[in-house]
């Protein structure tokens, strides 16, 4: 967070891994309903109830609540995901050893 001359006044950090449950709602725009099944905060997350229910969507801090998204292929490796409003994430896939 800054403040009204652009200091840095606060900063947070937001690491968890989120699994969800999800229903393939429409084909033609990419459309899932993702409900979040299990969320792993690691311990360097700082992000406290006020920060998260104010900046996440519900299903980054609250098991078992649905979000509406659109999932693009981004690359090989990589899905953009998006709101009705913009991209707001990229999730990133990694091969099991």
């Amino acid at each position: 967070m800054y403040n009204n001359e652009n200091v840095v006044i606060e900063k947070k950090t937001l690491l968890r891994n989120i699994y969800y449950d999800y229903i393939h709602e429409s084909k033609a725009t990419d459309t899932y309903s993702m409900t979040s099944s299990q969320i792993n905060i690691d311990s360097v997350d700082d992000f406290d109830w006020r920060i998260s229910s104010l900046l996440l969507m519900n299903s980054f801090f609250l098991t078992g609540h649905t979000d509406t998204l659109v999932l693009k292929k981004f690359d090989d490796n990589a899905l953009l995901i998006e709101n009705n409003q913009s991209p707001f994430t990229l999730c990133i896939f990694s091969k099991s050893l």
